[in-house]
C-alpha cells in the first residue's frame, strides 16, 4: 500500500488493518475521499468488517455524499446489501435522509426491486424500520406510489407478514 491510500480506498478493499493504521496516525475517520465518506465505499463493495470497524469508531452513519446526498442506508438500497443495511439502521441510521433528488432510503429500495423477489427483504427491512411508504419526493412521488405504478401493492402489518406484494 502506499502513503497516498485513504481511509476510503482501504474500507473499500474491506482492509480494517489498514484504516486502523490511519486511525492511529491521526486520519480523520469521517474525512471524504472521492466524494464520499469511508462508510459509504464499504457501502459500495459490501465490505463488512471495514463497516463494523468504522461504526464502532465512530464514523457518521448518516453522511451525505457529495454528489447527490445519499446516505449509507441509500448505496446499501441501490446494492441490495440488507446485511449491511441492518448494522448501520441498529447503529443511528436514519431513514428519513434525503438524496438531491428528495428521495429517502425507501424509494431507492422499492425502485431497485425490479421484479426480483430477492431484493423484497431491504424494503420489508426498511419498513419494519418505519421509513415512511408515503414520503414525496421532488417529483412528488412516494416508494408507494412507484410500486403502484409498476403494478405491485403493498400491505404493511404488525403480524408476521410485514410485507405482501402482489401483481
Amino acid at each position: 500500500m502506499t502513503s497516498k491510500s485513504s481511509i476510503v480506498d482501504f474500507a473499500e478493499r474491506n482492509d480494517v488493518s489498514g484504516i486502523q493504521k490511519l486511525l492511529m496516525e491521526g486520519a480523520n475517520i469521517n474525512m471524504y475521499t472521492y466524494g464520499y465518506s469511508a462508510l459509504h465505499a464499504a457501502c459500495i463493495t459490501n465490505s463488512l468488517d471495514a463497516a463494523i470497524f468504522l461504526i464502532k469508531n465512530g464514523i457518521n452513519t448518516n453522511a451525505q455524499d457529495e454528489r447527490t446526498h445519499a446516505t449509507p442506508l441509500h448505496y446499501c438500497a441501490q446494492r441490495n446489501f440488507l446485511v449491511l443495511a441492518k448494522l448501520i439502521l441498529e447503529n443511528d441510521g436514519k431513514l428519513e435522509m434525503e438524496d438531491s433528488y428528495g428521495n429517502q432510503p425507501l424509494w431507492i429500495a422499492v425502485f431497485n426491486v425490479k421484479g426480483l423477489v430477492e431484493r423484497l427483504p431491504i424494503v420489508e427491512l426498511y419498513l419494519k424500520h418505519k421509513a415512511d411508504k408515503h414520503h414525496k419526493n421532488k417529483a412528488n412521488r412516494s416508494a408507494l406510489d412507484f410500486a403502484i405504478q409498476v403494478g405491485m401493492s403493498v400491505e404493511v402489518g404488525f403480524g408476521s407478514s410485514l410485507i405482501i406484494w402482489t401483481e
